[in-house]
């Protein structure tokens, strides 16, 4: 009986020992899949915020980086970045995802990029006046286009002779219509 007793208790080990492993296994996928999910948001905000800075940059120029040290405007982007990351749970509630480690690294990002931005803006402006296709004021040359001149003085040579011609055969024509 006793070496019953020690296999199952030795059984039920070996069970406990793989269900154990098999839970640690589980709560390492959780962990790399939540390193990896808080490292694509990471970089999805990077990406949101520059293109923010981008779409800002190309209507207002570079002296629009004023507007982007406000407080306001920073919390701003940020809450409209939380709006578009937002998820709804099944009970109706919104939760954002990772929101203290995306707000942290928000605040530490944020001036990095927009300084990257700005001087991509200005290389950017520089860029344009340097290739600026320049005006030459010459004084305009007299071009004549001979093949023009020639149909215009054939168009009115031809009006002068055959409208009064035209004229005159249909007055013509009338008076004999009239006499007949």
């Amino acid at each position: 009986m006793g070496l019953l007793t020690s296999v199952n208790n030795l059984n039920y080990t070996l069970e406990e020992e793989k269900r154990n492993k098999q839970l640690e296994r589980i709560r390492k996928q959780k962990e790399k899949q939540q390193k990896e999910d808080l490292k694509r948001y990471k970089n999805d905000l990077e990406i949101y915020i520059k293109s923010e800075f981008d779409r800002y940059f190309e209507i207002g120029g570079s002296d629009y980086i004023v507007e982007f040290y406000n407080r306001d405007r920073k919390k701003e982007i940020l809450n409209n970045f939380f709006d578009n990351i937002k998820i709804t749970d099944k009970n109706g509630f919104d939760a954002i995802p990772f929101k203290n480690e995306l707000e942290q690294y928000y605040y530490n990002k944020y001036n990095t990029i927009l300084k990257k931005a700005h001087t991509e803006q200005k290389q950017q402006e520089f860029y344009n006046l340097q290739h600026m296709p320049i005006e030459e004021e010459e004084p305009e040359k007299l071009h004549v286009d001979w093949l023009k001149v020639a149909k215009t003085v054939f168009i009115v040579i031809i009006a002068i002779i055959f409208l009064p011609l035209t004229f005159l055969l249909s007055i013509l024509f009338g008076c004999m219509k009239v006499m007949s």
